[in-house]
């Protein structure tokens, strides 16, 4: 029997991570235990997570153009990746603590707005889908997953993930871990 060297998929992720964060005490200390976690795949360009929270950087949001409510809006609280690109080209940071995404506009913000999540492959086949993430060409992303983090029926954000191959077809492990 041939082992299997499949890294997009790990049947007891999700179990090993549930009982390694189970005893954090720290919701940022959990975010960030979740963004290293999901960064072990060696496929994993970056992953976001983005909570829903009041409009608070509205006047100088670039997106404010395309923002239909500017009471609430997503928050970039933790993130992490790996750049191909030196630290001084320009390339935006995975993790910058004023990136906010409008509801519904973009695909993190469009997952926010349905509640579903999104699979997208072959994004470098069709650049226009991301340009509020001008920095992914550069990154050599192929693929996005956002999945909806939701209580109760409520969608309270969004996890994101950016991967340098195809998606499979499958949610990324830890992804629904957040659902209801």
């Amino acid at each position: 029997m041939e082992a299997n060297n499949d890294s997009r998929f790990d049947p007891n992720f999700a179990t090993r991570l549930l009982l390694d964060i189970a005893h954090e005490q720290s919701v940022e200390h959990l975010l960030h235990k979740l963004i290293r976690s999901a960064m072990e795949r060696p496929d994993m360009a970056g992953v976001q997570i983005w909570l829903v929270d009041k409009g608070d950087l509205c006047s100088g949001c670039p997106q404010r153009p395309k923002c239909p409510d500017q009471t609430r809006c997503l928050h970039l609280v933790a993130g992490g990746g790996r750049s191909l690109s030196d630290a001084g080209s320009g390339v935006r940071r995975y993790d910058d603590p004023t990136a906010r995404m409008p509801l519904g506009v973009g695909l993190v913000g469009k997952v926010a707005a349905t509640g579903q999540q999104l699979i997208m492959r072959g994004l470098h086949e069709r650049p226009g889908d991301l340009a509020e993430f001008d920095w992914l060409e550069q990154e050599h992303v192929r693929g996005f997953n956002g999945s909806p983090i939701t209580f109760k029926g409520e969608v309270l954000g969004v996890s994101a993930a950016f991967v340098r191959e195809d998606m499979p077809d499958e949610a990324l492990p830890w992804g629904q871990i957040f659902a209801d």
